[in-house]
């Protein structure tokens, strides 16, 4: 247990105590290790924001709204989220710029994990649903074209309650 031993390098070549911005000036290092944190947080935010090349844009929206134009509440949802993915990097880039870059290089390394493993997880996902899809095609494809398909309706039947008989007058 020897605290005075601790190395804070990078690998013996970048000073993780300093921050990118301080009185001496700009420390590159750390300054890249910053804006490769924003960056990583910006395309993670991205590969899980729902993408519709059709979808307005917040500002759309919004003018839609002082006209009397009401918006679903998904198309509201997007919006935010696609006009958010700017935020958090921004966000991350102000901190980390002023503070040790011992800070950056853990948002930079959480950020490449958490890409890494979105990016995964999304492509077997896209294969479990691509594969679901041709076995339905198939299955709906040997059932013969002349076969009529029945709807099947999960439900309970609900009797109406007897109530006493009104008479006209």
């Amino acid at each position: 247990h020897n605290p005075h031993l601790f190395d804070g390098t990078l690998f013996g070549l970048v000073d993780l105590t300093r921050s990118a911005l301080d009185k001496a000036g700009v420390y590159w290092p750390a300054m890249i290790i910053v804006v490769s944190s924003a960056i990583v947080q910006f395309f993670q935010s991205k590969q899980l924001a729902p993408t519709d090349k059709n979808a307005k844009s917040l500002r759309n929206l919004l003018k839609g709204a002082s006209k009397g134009e009401q918006a679903e509440q998904s198309e509201v949802n997007a919006a935010v989220t696609r006009s958010k993915r700017f935020l958090l990097p921004a966000f991350i880039f102000i901190v980390t710029v002023r503070l040790s870059s011992a800070l950056g290089l853990y948002w930079l390394v959480g950020g490449l994990v958490a890409y890494t493993q979105q990016a995964l997880i999304l492509r077997s996902d896209l294969g479990e649903m691509e594969s679901e899809a041709s076995s339905a095609k198939k299955s709906s494809q040997k059932a013969g074209s002349t076969a009529k398909k029945a709807a099947i309706i999960d439900g309970e039947v609900v009797e109406e309650p007897h109530s006493a008989k009104t008479t006209r007058a």
